[in-house]
């Protein structure tokens, strides 16, 4: 049985290490000992918290074996809580493209299992959608290892919430806040070896070219996709969460990330399509984006509730695009360009729609009420949806990074003009 672990070196703020790696995690460990707003909410994130005072967190460096230091499959930091009960994980801490092995993960978990350690916490550049769902491909093969608490914090998700307590009110102190802008500094600068996810698995154009030729690719080609997929997803509830000031979450409604990740590949094989839902802490409906692989193409849609201040289907109409367009001002969006309005009836299968351009125009004419979007009897709308597909994007849709890029603009763009209020 292997030797508890022993505390190591103690974190600072200017590491004299020759390694990156070890430079980043002291820097990181370091604003956790120092900035305890910074030290709550990524406690929270993994269902942890500390007194108020901090005299109960406490996080080293290269902790040793027994008061042994090895050179083999050392962690890189262990964070401990000295409460009523203790409660302590290894951390293990990834930069650069540097990816931790299944090697790694099953070394780490034996230790966590043998020093009696609560969990094990990863970090690196690999983005998930919530740190207690780790990417897949972390997933030990081993059933007891899975039973060990296992957190990921991607470096994009620390960086989100250094960002959000800066942008918010919570009571920072002027040396606290001076820390954050300093940390957010490091994380942004392109030598810290801190990325985002940038670009579709190698295999990208030739599962893209497949799936247009009406072929089936392999099994591997389909799950790397997908991975990559999860990662693009897990960025853009960052991002979009930064752009709308607000919490957005993608929606998995899969209990599992083994059967969502099954759910994934067998619609991309069977349609072509990559699909995500976003929850979006002011909006009623979630926001829908489809990736559609074999077409080429990319899909952005969100309903809208039917306006309650009227009962007539074309004036709901009106109403509602009054939104969009205001007659005595300039309408700020133009023309509307690839965005569709669509009516959802009760007693039909299809819905009616139009460009949201030629809406407008039918509602300034006073055309609305025979226009092709209202049905002719007595239906009332059930509710209103908002289509974007952007166009002249199929060559973007090929590449492993302008797919990621278009994602990115498309999506934030949309999410700033076309979701309910």
């Amino acid at each position: 049985m292997a030797e508890p672990i022993n505390q190591g070196f103690k974190p600072t703020l200017f590491p004299m290490m020759s390694s990156g790696e070890d430079q980043a995690t002291s820097i990181f460990f370091g604003m956790m000992c120092l900035v305890l707003p910074l030290r709550d909410t990524l406690l929270r994130t993994i269902s942890r918290s500390a007194y108020k005072s901090g005299n109960d967190f406490s996080a080293f460096l290269h902790p040793s074996f027994g008061g042994k230091y090895s050179k083999k499959d050392v962690p890189d930091g262990v964070i401990h809580l000295e409460q009523k009960e203790n409660w302590s994980a290894l951390v293990e801490v990834k930069i650069k493209k540097q990816d931790l092995s299944n090697i790694q993960l099953d070394n780490y978990l034996q230790r966590v299992k043998e020093s009696n350690m609560d969990a094990l916490i990863t970090i690196s550049n690999e983005l998930c959608a919530k740190p207690d769902r780790p990417p897949l491909r972390l997933k030990s093969s081993n059933k007891n290892f899975r039973k060990i608490p296992h957190y990921h914090w991607s470096w994009q998700f620390i960086r989100f919430q250094v960002k959000k307590l800066l942008n918010s009110d919570d009571g920072l102190t002027e040396i606290e806040r001076e820390l954050l802008s300093q940390f957010l500094n490091f994380l942004e600068h392109p030598k810290s070896g801190v990325a985002g996810f940038t670009s579709m698995p190698k295999d990208w154009k030739k599962l893209v070219d497949k799936l247009r030729e009406g072929g089936k690719p392999d099994q591997d080609m389909l799950e790397d996709s997908v991975s990559g997929w999860f990662q693009e997803t897990a960025e853009l509830a960052l991002i979009l969460s930064g752009e709308l000031g607000v919490e957005v979450e993608e929606m998995a409604i899969l209990d599992s990330v083994e059967r969502r990740r099954e759910d994934a590949v067998n619609r991309l094989a069977e349609t072509g399509d990559l699909v995500a839902d976003f929850r979006i802490e002011s909006c009623k409906s979630p926001l829908n984006v489809k990736l559609d692989v074999d077409r080429r193409c990319v899909q952005f849609s969100v309903t809208h509730d039917v306006p309650t201040s009227a009962k007539t289907p074309f004036v709901q109409v009106q109403h509602f695009l009054r939104r969009f367009h205001q007659e005595d001002e300039r309408d700020q969006w133009g023309a509307h360009e690839d965005v569709r309005v669509f009516c959802r009836w009760p007693r039909a299968k299809d819905k009616t729609d139009m460009t949201l351009f030629d809406a407008i125009q039918h509602s300034i004419d006073d055309e609305m009420k025979n226009s092709p979007l209202i049905r002719q009897d007595k239906d009332k709308i059930m509710d209103i949806d908002l289509c974007y597909t952007p166009s002249k994007v199929s060559s973007k849709i090929s590449s492993r990074n302008q797919v990621i890029t278009l994602l990115e603009e498309e999506a934030v763009f949309f999410a700033r003009n076309y979701l309910p209020t």
